[in-house]
């Protein structure tokens, strides 16, 4: 029976329409709607109600079949699914059957069956029409024998239904004494006839069951251990029976070898035993409750064999199973004598313990696999005889070393692999095809993609970079390795620096197009990133990082990352706030499942938003969307604290300033300006916030058509009064944090415009003059005369000629009296320091000249003489000179004379600094402790 809930009462609700094939006319019928699945279905009973002899029904895709549970088994009641096209409805027809009832014989039709002499009521149904329903169903077998289980299943399990119903319709027959000829069979040929129909359908299940348990989607993508193993009695002659405590059992792991075009023929081509003496298997009571059917399962592989296009598994009795099995580790206990009757006890056993039943996923999962060893006594250590192999679709298995060798060859340019590994601090593992090495340079990055690619091998792959790389080596080295089809991929050197320094860094991440390229590497997981001692795991569109410890790899990644698709696709379909928490909520479920620690990061990336996750609040926090392409409920939720929106058109103005002002919990919004100025969106988000219960920090980038996405400033809209000309709202103030970006003539011109109107707003400038003419480099010096700034970093870049004296005047327009952070960078120093003008009176606490790595700058005496003078009036506490030398060594006398070292406490200097500071005698004796 139903639950009133099941049914579909509202007449406006989905009903199922049908069509009849003799009576051509349109009926409908009510729906149900399955809890679990969510599938709506109609009740056989209810299509038999309606249409009078109903057979079956068809639309364009074949005939109907009646649905199964999870576990492969009919729905009680009977039901049909629903079909957005109308189901056409045959019906059974005038059936003629010959019947002989004491000694009579009669004609039985259908027309005839209202005779009240004759029990019609059990002829509702022909036999005729049952046998040739399961005829029909098992040559439909036939031809989907090697289809995913869940299609074979239901055809099996119909086909079972009808098998049952005729073989119950002669044991009626029987009971009622009436014998019945059908197409001219009598009873002794209706049942051989049955039978051998039962043989086929065994037949096709089996067959089904091993190719899904080798075959199958839960198989073969990652396996901790070889799926394949079977489980036997230790010792037969001291097995009873009766007495459970004699009942022990070894575990023994197979080689997983596949069927290969260009075989050896020195090595056959078909599963067998590792060359390894087994494990004792600890708890088997235990074991068996989890793997008893598995096992079952497997012992009936081998007992009777099994052979497809992709794999073969010799039957017991040619005893190929043990081939290459040394008699000297198996001893006399695993024998070509003994096997047969070690897999007819255990077979026996299983049987006895857990009667074998059908099952959806007759393979293994990652986590089944990898749980095996705790059952193991691994005393002896792990399988010696096979080796973790991983194929060019990425798929893992487990062979012995002559398998292995044969699917991948020795070859010299794994010689040569294992050389170079080797020579840089690494280690290959090519039992567990594990690879870890060290790198120092772009030229050994190249190398080792080079000698990695020549050879069929894959690895998981452990690579440290013991240099910083630039962001186009970091994309071709990944790329690269995408070509090897590698799954597993652990970088430890990756920094924040490969960061777009730009808007981009608030849209994408690290794996994204601009650093790490999309790529076919399942797992990527960054060693000390993107702090020292942490972790970053990153699966396809999604990121993991712990917030309290690194987070380890686990063993059931591949499930987990199912987990995050699922939480992927509910976020997709969100409708309502509510439904995003619940999308949360079961993702919190399933790290909890697997292990995973609460303060973990989870960051789902799609082409046009991405969205945060903290577990341990169970809260979304951030998002970032493209023009609002974020699906709508992301954006009303009350958590979201960092909200990044990049405008291309101005059509969600409106809809965005609604969000503004209704998460009052924001606390940080970063936004594109396309083109308006900085002072503009920040009043108009400050009226937005007024009522706001937290401060706002507001990001702005420049997206006008010369500029693309770059950073202008960052805005804090906090307390205070801000009022203009226009607007008599009591607002926010804005101030202006920093400005750190490549400017360009339309940037330095906002720039100009926002410190006209509030010149104490800017505090930390970095400035690049390299897109600027010279009405650029105006607005700029504007800038600097009316800014009292506390940090300046200046970009020395190459100079054109034409632009030497405004950058002269710009650099002459600094207020060193507040300053009191200084850096200059760059290829160009000394050209930068010619230009400069003497500045007076200032007040720096940190220096930093910081040339580039390429080449080491040296720095004219005149230069000198200028730094000489800014460190002699500055009471400095941070000196650092990196990759620049000074033409006169002696200048480092000078340069230490001007230093107060009582309130130095860092003085940082490369290593040919170094060595040309210590070359000069006065200099030697203060920091020969330091730098010797």
């Amino acid at each position: 029976m139903l639950s009133s809930e099941e049914y579909t009462e509202d007449p406006h609700d989905t009903l199922q329409k049908f069509e009849s094939r003799d009576h051509p006319r349109f009926s409908s019928l009510p729906t149900y709607l399955c809890p679990e699945t969510n599938e709506r279905y109609i009740l056989w009973s209810d299509i038999q109600g309606t249409f009078f002899n109903v057979s079956y029904l068809q639309t364009y895709e074949g005939r109907a079949m009646f649905m199964i549970d999870r576990h492969g088994e009919l729905h009680q009641p009977l039901r049909i699914k629903f079909s957005e096209v109308p189901y056409t409805v045959f019906n059974i027809g005038l059936l003629r059957i010959r019947i002989e009832a004491s000694h009579n014989i009669h004609e039985f039709t259908q027309s005839s069956s209202k005779d009240s002499s004759f029990p019609h009521n059990r002829f509702s149904i022909p036999l005729k029409h049952l046998i040739d329903k399961c005829q029909y169903l098992i040559d439909h077998l036939e031809t989907i024998a090697n289809s995913d289980r869940y299609t074979l299943r239901q055809a099996t399990a119909n086909a079972w239904y009808y098998y049952s119903m005729a073989r119950k319709r002669l044991e009626t027959l029987d009971q009622d004494r009436i014998k019945a000829l059908v197409d001219g069979k009598d009873r002794e040929s209706l049942l051989r006839q049955l039978g051998e129909l039962e043989q086929q359908m065994s037949m096709l299940e089996y067959r089904n069951t091993c190719r899904n348990m080798l075959h199958g989607k839960v198989c073969r993508w990652e396996y901790a251990t070889s799926s394949l193993f079977i489980v036997l009695p230790s010792d037969l002659r001291s097995w009873d029976d009766s007495v459970s405590a004699t009942h022990k059992f070894r575990l023994y792991f197979l080689c997983d070898i596949r069927k290969m075009e260009s075989a050896s023929k020195e090595w056959p081509q078909h599963v067998h035993l590792s060359n390894h003496p087994g494990y004792n298997l600890e708890q088997p009571l235990e074991f068996f409750k989890i793997y008893g059917d598995y096992a079952l399962r497997m012992l009936r592989m081998i007992k009777h064999g099994y052979s497809d296009d992709l794999c073969e598994i010799p039957p017991l009795n040619t005893s190929k199973i043990l081939w290459n099995c040394d008699p000297y580790i198996f001893g006399n206990h695993l024998t070509h004598d003994t096997i047969q009757s070690l897999v007819d006890k255990a077979l026996l056993y299983l049987i006895r313990l857990a009667p074998p039943k059908s099952i959806m996923e007759p393979g293994l999962t990652r986590n089944q696999s990898a749980a095996i060893e705790a059952y193991l006594d691994l005393q002896e250590g792990r399988p010696e005889g096979l080796h973790r192999c991983i194929n060019q679709s990425q798929d893992v298995s487990w062979m012995c070393r002559h398998h292995k060798q044969q699917s991948f060859g020795h070859g010299s340019q794994l010689a040569l692999l294992k050389n170079f590994v080797r020579n840089h601090g690494g280690l290959i593992d090519m039992q567990q095809a594990t690879l870890r090495v060290e790198l120092s340079s772009p030229n050994e990055m190249d190398q080792f993609s080079a000698y990695l690619t020549s050879t069929n091998y894959i690895f998981d792959l452990s690579i440290k970079l013991n240099w910083k790389p630039s962001r186009r080596y970091i994309r071709r080295f990944c790329l690269d390795l995408a070509k090897t089809k590698t799954i597993a991929l652990e970088i430890d050197g990756i920094t924040l620096d490969l960061h777009p320094q730009d808007s981009l860094q608030c849209s994408k991440d690290i794996f994204a197009n601009s650093v790490i390229p999309k790529t076919k590497l399942p797992l990527i997981t960054l060693l000390n990133y993107p702090h020292p001692r942490e972790q970053c795991i990153y699966m396809g569109q999604f990121s993991l990082q712990s917030l309290v410890s690194p987070l380890n790899s686990c063993h059931s990644w591949v499930e987990l990352r199912s987990d995050l698709e699922a939480f992927g696709s509910q976020l997709m379909e969100a409708q309502v706030a509510a439904d995003c928490t619940t999308a949360v909520n079961e993702l919190q479920a399933a790290f909890k499942k697997y292990g995973l620690p609460a303060k973990t990061t989870v960051t789902i990336y799609k082409s046009l938003w991405r969205a945060v996750v903290d577990l341990q609040r169970g809260v979304i926090v951030e998002v970032y969307s493209q023009d609002l392409g974020c699906p709508r409920p992301l954006l009303s939720l009350n958590s979201v604290q960092t909200l990044t929106v990049d405008r291309t058109i101005a059509e969600f103005d409106q809809e965005l300033g609604h969000i503004i002002q209704a998460n009052k919990e924001m606390s940080e919004l970063n936004i594109s300006t396309k083109g308006r100025n900085v002072l503009y969106e920040a009043e108009r988000i400050a009226r937005l916030r007024r009522h706001a219960l937290r401060p706002l920090c507001l990001t702005l980038f420049d997206r006008t058509q010369d500029y693309r996405g770059r950073m202008v400033a960052q805005v804090d809209v906090g307390g205070g009064n801000f009022r203009t000309h226009d607007i008599e709202d009591d607002l926010a103030e804005p101030e202006l944090l920093w400005w750190d970006c490549t400017l360009s003539d339309h940037s330095a011109s906002f720039l100009d415009m926002t410190t006209r109107q509030h010149p104490e707003v800017l505090t930390s400038f970095t400035v690049d003059f390299s897109n600027l003419s010279p009405i650029g480099l105006a607005s700029v010096q504007r800038v600097l005369r009316r800014s009292n700034l506390d940090h300046l970093h200046v970009l020395c870049s190459s100079i054109a000629p034409d632009l030497c004296d405004p950058i002269s005047q710009v650099l002459g327009s600094v207020q060193c009296l507040t300053l009191k952070s200084l850096v200059l960078s760059g290829h160009f120093i000394e050209e930068w320091l010619q230009l400069w003008p003497p500045v007076s009176a200032p007040q720096l606490l940190s220096l930093r000249i910081q040339g580039t790595e390429s080449t080491v700058q040296e720095l004219s005496h005149s230069c000198v003489l200028w730094i000489h003078q800014l460190i002699f009036c500055s009471p400095l506490v941070d000196l650092t000179f990196e990759n620049v030398l000074f033409q006169d060594k002696s200048d480092w006398a000078l340069m230490i004379e001007s230093l107060d070292l009582s309130m130095l406490k860092s003085f940082e200097l490369c290593e040919t600094s170094q060595s040309q500071l210590l070359s000069c005698s006065i200099a030697n004796k203060t920091f020969k402790a330091r730098y010797s």
